[in-house]
């Protein structure tokens, strides 16, 4: 969790498998985004998996906020999903400090 002036201004899960990094969930309240607290976020996830060989996550087709996060931060896009016919995934990818 992140904070500022003792509010919560945003969280993370993630986890490390076969030396992949996966980030389960990053969320930054509405209030606070683009003020770089989901690039701090995702600094933190690469930081705590520096052994990780690769980083992995996915997001929604429309996020484009998102997609151009991950995209300033060195992920790359390998695979997209259909869930359904209005919800695509996207995931992307990134080599980790472990490779």
């Amino acid at each position: 969790m992140v904070r500022f002036g003792g509010t919560a201004n945003g969280v993370y899960g993630s986890h490390y498998a076969t030396n992949i990094g996966d980030q389960d969930a990053e969320i930054v309240h509405p209030d606070q985004q683009n003020q770089g607290i989901g690039t701090r976020l995702m600094h933190e996830i690469e930081q705590a998996f520096d052994h990780a060989r690769r980083f992995e996550l996915f997001t929604g087709d429309r996020s484009t906020r998102n997609l151009y996060l991950y995209g300033k931060l060195g992920y790359r896009a390998f695979k997209r999903q259909a869930i359904s016919d209005r919800v695509t995934l996207v995931f992307l990818e990134k080599t980790g400090p472990g490779s």
